[in-house]
């Protein structure tokens, strides 16, 4: 979904006592749900607990960092950071119900808005080691009149702006002659959130890209300086809330406690062309801020974002980890279905609009293999084209919701289905994550049946929801996607709410490899029927001419195709070389005529290729009507139709010489 949200109406909270004017934080509260396009109740209380253990994990020492995630709607996405969870402290038993520090972002991917947050300390004394935040998270929207220590609001957790503004810690910019550090640092949060909402560090980067928060179109790419001087540019880089920002966001309210953070930003991001493009944080190589310490311990709480620039370049290579096929920081989230419709496709990734995507895949002009996952599954446990390519039987269904299905009438010359079992995986945090048992209810007289539905106990325990689905046959595993997928190829993944069981497609995040450095080319070829073994012809040049199947004849050019691959998908265009027409299909409707038309790039003109299992022969099927061309009979001067498949019809089998 790629639709600005601006000019919400604002959603008023409920007052902490009647006739009471809103705290400053509620103010900003209320600022942000107008620019970002949300409401208070969209945002539900949280767990640090919950979260993914993105740092620290399996360690003693204090650090001991967890990510939470919510998504709040389509377009926006609520992040927290929740520090040193459970502090190893012989004085006090915090038995992972506190942190040393918390922030929490919620930040709109289409336009750009982002609002900031931290937790109170609830120890005042900053040279207190011991100072420590909840971690049970309370809403920044709740603001709910009836408040305690048992039952606090936004007010009673969240620092206020100003507080957030002025509130130091000790920092390593300036250190001692022991390498100590002396200095204390504003934690002003856009100081190392310079060049996006999200600092992508090792650590963090695998969890970020299984809930697709990166290359989510937010721009990180395009120098902030120009839109900060207000220029007319229509970048999306991202924006602090209640700051005073250039174009496209000047003439947005301003909000005195955060009124300087754009700056801020620009002043980090000044001179963009002297690193790296690609790498994710070069952009704001200019921040001052350093990392920053809980006083007395001498383990940093907050990671510079030098640090983590000079983390990610120590393996010596200066392309950074985004030129590796395999990184983390490939993944690519450019869509939602709140449209309707959820598509990420390699034309859109590679895009000029969508920056900073193509300098990630300035590498990749033709994907050989598309990886997907839906938001909240593990990167690892994603679903590939290459995978399941190597399933050794049509599948009728395979998805989440619904289960698997293989029945022994859509397989190729008679076969029938080999057995399987699935399993599905427990659970929507980084904690409870675990596989069910397998399932197998054994062969049908029709195939096998291992629909979701004939499950009759509950498939996780503890009220979790399972989130993938994987199958097995023999020696082979493989995972399948949520939902029942439109399209899935290395160019694209679509998915339609419309054709769906339940509710709408899930968000689906996805990584291209096995990249070539040259695009695909059209090639000459020959094409005629299996069945007949009569050549694919153009009866005349005119446009709605009738496609033919008739004998070859050496001396006719109405029998010499162009294969012409559309660029940047896995279409084709079947190009006549005596007409120069293209091959095309009438209608949608069963049984249509398929006839040869001048250019016209509509998608009845184009097809895809699809092999046909154990054997050299293709079918072709048309993109517009799903259906496959056909030869009527096989006489010598056949019709040409667009059916619907039938996997036992030699006459929708063709071979290409």
């Amino acid at each position: 979904m790629r639709k600005y949200i601006l000019g919400v109406a604002i959603q008023f909270l409920a007052l902490t006592s009647v006739g009471a004017a809103p705290s400053e934080l509620q103010s900003y509260v209320q600022q942000c749900e107008n620019e970002l396009g949300f409401k208070a109740g969209d945002v539900k209380a949280m767990n640090c607990n919950n979260g993914v253990h993105f740092a620290g994990a399996g360690s003693i020492t204090v650090i001991n960092d967890y990510l939470v995630y919510q998504q709040v709607n389509d377009n926006v996405d609520l992040v927290a950071a929740c520090r040193w969870v459970d502090l190893s402290d012989p004085i006090a038993s915090y038995n992972t119900t506190r942190a040393a520090s918390i922030e929490l972002i919620i930040h709109n991917r289409q336009n750009g808005e982002t609002c900031f947050f931290q937790a109170k300390d609830t120890i005042s004394d900053i040279n207190n080691p011991r100072r420590a935040v909840a971690t049970a998270l309370v809403s920044p929207t709740n603001f709910n009149a009836v408040h305690s220590s048992s039952n606090p609001n936004a007010d009673d957790y969240w620092l206020s702006p100003t507080a957030l503004n002025n509130k130091l810690m000790l920092s390593d910019r300036t250190v001692d002659a022991n390498n100590t550090p002396i200095a204390m640092d504003h934690v002003q949060c856009v100081g190392c959130h310079s060049q996006g909402p999200y600092i992508a560090s090792q650590d963090i980067v695998p969890y970020l890209a299984r809930y697709g928060l990166l290359n989510d179109r937010h721009d990180t790419a395009t120098s902030y300086t120009s839109n900060y001087l207000g220029s007319s540019s229509t970048s999306k880089h991202y924006h602090a809330v209640g700051s005073i920002g250039g174009a496209p966001y000047n003439n947005l309210p301003i909000f005195p406690a955060f009124q300087t953070w754009d700056g801020i930003i620009s002043a980090n991001d000044e001179n963009p062309d002297d690193a790296f493009c690609a790498a994710c944080h070069a952009f704001a190589s200019h921040s001052q801020i350093g990392s920053l310490f809980v006083p007395n311990n001498g383990v940093r709480v907050l990671p510079s974002i030098q640090s983590d620039i000079v983390n990610l370049q120590s393996s010596g290579d200066p392309a950074m980890p985004p030129y590796q096929d395999d990184s983390n920081y490939r993944w690519i989230n450019l869509d939602t279905p709140g449209d309707g419709t959820e598509t990420e496709n390699f034309a859109d990734a590679i895009s000029a609009s969508t920056t900073p995507v193509p300098l990630i895949l300035n590498s990749c002009v033709a994907p050989g293999n598309l990886e997907a996952h839906a938001v909240t599954v593990p990167t690892e446990l994603s679903f590939s084209t290459a995978e399941l390519a190597q399933v050794p039987d049509h599948l009728r269904t395979f998805n989440l919701k619904e289960g698997l299905v293989c029945l022994n009438s859509d397989q190729e010359g008679g076969r029938q289905c080999n057995n399987y079992a699935v399993r599905y995986l427990c659970g929507d945090d980084g904690q409870s994550e675990t596989w069910s048992v397998w399932y197998n209810h054994g062969l049908a007289s029709d195939g096998d049946h291992e629909e979701r539905s004939k499950i009759t106990t509950s498939i996780c325990s503890g009220g979790a929801s399972p989130i993938a689905i994987q199958a097995q046959t023999g020696n082979a595993d493989f995972m399948g996607p949520n939902d029942r997928l439109a399209r899935f190829s290395p160019y694209a993944l679509t998915c339609n709410n419309a054709d769906q069981v339940d509710k709408k497609c899930s968000n689906y995040v996805v990584r291209y490899r096995d990249c070539f450095d040259t695009p695909l080319q059209p090639y000459a070829a020959k094409i005629y029927g299996a069945w007949s073994a009569n050549f694919l012809t153009a009866s005349n040049g005119s446009n709605n001419a009738a496609a033919k199947a008739q004998p070859y004849n050496s001396g006719w050019n109405t029998q010499q195709w162009m294969i012409e691959p559309v660029p940047n998908t896995e279409y084709v265009r079947i190009r006549n070389t005596g007409t120069n027409t293209y091959l095309n299909v009438t209608t949608q409707a069963e049984a249509a005529t398929v006839v040869t038309y001048s250019s016209q790039s509509w998608d009845s003109e184009k097809w895809t290729i699809e092999p046909v299992p154990q054997s050299d022969l293709v079918r072709f099927k048309n993109l517009w009507s799903g259906k496959y061309l056909t030869m009527a009979d096989q006489s010598s001067y056949s019709a040409i139709y667009s059916q619907g498949l039938n996997t036992t019809w030699a006459s929708q089998k063709w071979s290409i010489n």
